[in-house]
């Protein structure tokens, strides 16, 4: 049984101006991703990846063009709407783990569920299975400093998954990391597609691990082509 549209982007345009001068980012764009599918967006820097997935997980409005989830456009809702979306709904990883510095890692993942208005106990019996699944039960009271990179980038995806949102955005995830503990975060996140069913979408510069996704979307010059295999 195929299973159903989750994304849909319908003739999306981004445009950003600086002063007399504006640039086009996305021209167009439509694209559909199903519920639990891989898709690597790939594309060179500054193709408009990012500000594609920043659309998506409602980060940004599109200058013209439709976003809809599930049906649900994204364009009618308001501040407060969309600030519910991204809290319940999408996940996000980055390449440079975007931890809070002062904070420990329980508290880092805790961050989410607080603007969720989950209480205190809630907060942390969450932040300590996510952080456990993810194998750092011993490093729950350690500031990202003390943390080493891939474990660093453990702390963001259980950050992510706290909120157990339907989409997970990893952009440029392994980016930052040596080969052995790019392929612990990669395995991990496929798993979590695979097992859990979670749809995600890979922004990457890594052919391989392009290679790895269901399908690939390539970006260039703010438009996308679907690579068949």
């Amino acid at each position: 049984m195929t299973a159903s549209v989750l994304i849909e982007l319908k003739n999306i345009t981004k445009r950003f101006s600086s002063g007399s001068a504006t640039t086009t980012v996305l021209d167009d764009v439509t694209l559909t991703i199903r519920h639990g599918e891989f898709v690597a967006l790939v594309g060179p820097s500054g193709s408009g990846k990012t500000t594609l997935t920043h659309i998506i997980g409602g980060l940004l409005q599109p200058t013209s063009g439709k976003v809809l989830i599930d049906g649900i456009g994204l364009n009618q809702k308001s501040d407060k709407q969309l600030s519910y979306y991204r809290n319940k709904q999408v996940g996000f990883v980055f390449q440079n783990f975007s931890l809070l510095p002062d904070y420990t890692a329980l508290e880092n993942v805790s961050v989410p569920l607080l603007l969720a208005g989950m209480d205190q106990q809630g907060r942390e019996q969450k932040a300590k299975y996510y952080l456990t699944t993810m194998g750092l039960e011993q490093k729950l009271h350690h500031f990202p400093a003390q943390l080493s990179g891939g474990q660093r980038q453990r702390v963001s995806i259980a950050r992510a998954l706290a909120v157990q949102p339907n989409i997970l955005i990893a952009d440029e995830p392994t980016g930052s990391l040596d080969t052995q503990r790019g392929e612990e975060i990669i395995t991990i996140l496929e798993q979590l597609n695979r097992q859990k069913g979670v749809t995600l979408l890979l922004v990457t510069h890594n052919a391989e691990l392009a290679e790895r996704a269901d399908r690939i979307i390539h970006i260039q010059d703010g438009k996308t082509r679907e690579v068949l295999s």
